[in-house]
């Protein structure tokens, strides 16, 4: 789990950001905790397959804010995360 995630306030963050409807400064915030821990983050969006659908379809919402904002680095950081999903999902016997 990566440091930000292990942050106790990390969720008050979050919530402080969405609550003064900050949503760039929100998903800047999210994308970083998703590429600060790549192998966790696919673990958790994989961990439970009722929610893994709509798991996938936020980070390729997040995929598609970044590009519309033209942060390429970011959209490339969750896009690694998505082919890791995808991947291991096609692998699952």
């Amino acid at each position: 789990m990566g440091k930000m995630m292990e942050d106790p306030t990390f969720i008050k963050r979050l919530q402080k950001l969405l609550d003064a409807k900050n949503f760039d400064e929100f998903f800047d915030l999210v994308q970083l905790s998703l590429a600060e821990d790549v192998e966790y983050s696919v673990n958790e969006i994989l961990s439970d397959p009722k929610t893994t659908p709509m798991k996938v379809e936020q980070l390729n919402s997040m995929i598609d804010r970044f590009a519309e904002r033209e942060e390429y680095e970011k959209c490339a950081s969750l896009q690694h995360i998505y082919e890791q999903v995808k991947t291991r999902q096609n692998n699952k016997p």
